[in-house]
């Protein structure tokens, strides 16, 4: 465990799986997690279903915690390593991205050997608007040159967080086939194709894909930008065909632009 401090008013400390998975009763873990993975706001037992589940995934992975004065977490980030011949995901990304496009492929590998899927971002309501995502995501992702960051969501917050963080670390990131300016404009457009298949066959799930464990509700655009409802015309299109089964959700990726140019 190492801890550094920020220039917030909140601690990150930087724990294993297997160091969290000890400690899942401590640092108000369950309660940050009630409400996420559950459409029952309050829902303590599947809080630990979930936490535990993802803990246990075989992705190496590290968890990041912004822990208030009291060592109460109020914000989480969830980091899962795609490296080669170290997991399955891993393999499945990188070979599909070498059998894709050899020489892309090639570029990244320089840069590191290792991509990062975002297994989740967690920020406590009453601490909203703090700047916490971002800092987690600046602690860990700062001083590195991982070619790609990636994952799936269906939250306006967590793209605009990811994409002001990551732009000023050198990245530019894409949600599903639109590109999100740091102005927070959506622009149609894509990572390479190449990209968006290893991750696709890495994932096992096309890029607008379905999960049963974050809550199946509709996303509110209310305060995002204007240029967000046609980018996510599509997730709630599916959401409201699906119903309360399972959630939608779309890829968001980061990647490092001396490979775009």
């Amino acid at each position: 465990m190492t801890a550094s401090l920020t220039p917030f008013s909140f601690k990150i400390e930087k724990f294993t799986s297997s160091q969290i998975k000890e400690k899942l009763t401590s640092f108000g873990l369950i309660d940050l997690m009630s409400g996420y993975g559950t459409d029952e706001p309050n829902d303590e037992r599947a809080a630990r279903e979930f936490l535990e589940a993802a803990m246990t995934h075989p992705d190496p992975k590290t968890i990041y915690l912004a822990l208030d004065d009291n060592g109460k977490a109020v914000g989480s980030l969830v980091t899962c390593r795609w490296r080669q011949n170290e997991s399955e995901r891993g393999n499945l990304f990188w070979t599909a991205l070498q059998e894709a496009d050899p020489n892309f492929a090639s570029r990244a590998l320089h840069l590191s050997q290792d991509a990062f899927f975002i297994g989740g971002i967690v920020v406590d309501l009453t601490q909203r608007g703090k700047q916490i995502a971002k800092h987690l995501l600046k602690e860990a992702f700062e001083n590195h040159r991982y070619p790609f960051v990636l994952e799936g969501t269906k939250t306006p917050g967590q793209i605009i967080a990811q994409v002001r963080s990551l732009y000023e670390l050198g990245y530019t990131t894409f949600f599903g086939r639109h590109l999100i300016t740091p102005e927070l404009e959506a622009i149609p457009s894509q990572a390479p194709e190449s990209l968006l298949t290893a991750f696709q066959k890495a994932k096992k799930s096309p890029l607008l894909f379905t999960s049963p464990s974050v809550v199946s509700a509709i996303p509110n655009l209310t305060d995002a930008p204007l240029s967000f409802v046609e980018a996510f015309s599509d997730i709630i299109a599916l959401q409201k065909k699906l119903g309360s089964s399972t959630a939608v959700m779309k890829s968001l990726i980061s990647v490092r632009n001396e490979l775009l140019s």
